[in-house]
């Protein structure tokens, strides 16, 4: 009787396949692996975006760098116009009612002019620097005086007194100043009277040229009769050259 209970129980008992749970047991643990290989992959994705992120950047740099070592090394390499050290003015300006000391000096184009072949015209020195604030705010009257008084017999130059070029001042630049920056200043500020390179600065010291600009009006006769520096308005030069014998 035992034995036929066990096996009508047998019989009414499905029977289990062993490997089942083997196989579940293996898909359990293996779903994890396939996460943490996709995890894997994915981070090493992202570290190869940094690194090539990274290495772009540093290529930029360095390529940047170099450009600009090379724009440096090209601007310094150019020749400058004056001598710095032969800088070295005179502590006072010319009095008014001296003889203005003559000169020959020439444009960064090889144009050369004398003062004392001037005679005969009122004459309109203005010393200046292509890095001057002052200088630059002062061009649109030295344009205008131009403008007004050249037809009537002005002559009128601008000395550059200063050995630096256009960033000294705005960014402590003590690159010698070129005919590049002499370019700039004419085409920027809209120059129109020729300006006159003292390389040596010699006349720039005799005109006690410290500060800029400097302005000298000078007479028919070689005569100063008006000295200035610092910015002038155009109604106070305009009579400082009628004063000098040019009416208008």
């Amino acid at each position: 009787m035992g034995r036929h209970f066990l096996q009508l129980v047998s019989i009414g008992v499905p029977h289990m396949n062993q490997s089942e749970p083997r196989a579940r047991q293996r898909d359990a643990r293996g779903q994890p692996s396939r996460r943490a290989a996709q995890r894997a992959r994915e981070q090493r994705r992202r570290r190869f975006q940094w690194l090539l992120i990274a290495a772009t950047v540093l290529i930029v740099a360095v390529v940047g760098g170099l450009v600009a070592s090379q724009a440096t090394s090209s601007s310094s390499s150019v020749p400058g116009l004056t001598t710095p050290q032969a800088l070295s003015p005179a502590s006072a300006l010319l009095p008014v009612g001296s003889k203005a000391p003559d000169f020959n000096l020439a444009t960064t184009n090889g144009q050369h002019y004398q003062l004392s072949a001037q005679q005969g015209h009122v004459v309109l020195l203005e010393y200046f620097a292509v890095w001057c604030p002052v200088c630059q705010a002062e061009a649109p009257t030295m344009a205008q005086i131009d403008q007004h008084f050249q037809s009537l017999g002005l002559k009128s130059f601008s000395i550059l007194s200063n050995p630096y070029g256009r960033y000294y001042e705005s960014k402590g630049d003590m690159r010698p100043v070129n005919s590049g920056d002499v370019s700039w200043f004419k085409q920027t500020f809209a120059v129109n009277n020729p300006i006159l390179i003292d390389p040596n600065f010699t006349n720039v010291n005799r005109a006690g040229v410290s500060s800029y600009p400097t302005i000298y009006v000078i007479d028919s006769h070689g005569i100063i009769r008006y000295a200035s520096s610092g910015q002038v308005p155009y109604s106070q030069l305009a009579s400082a050259i009628n004063a000098a014998g040019l009416k208008g």
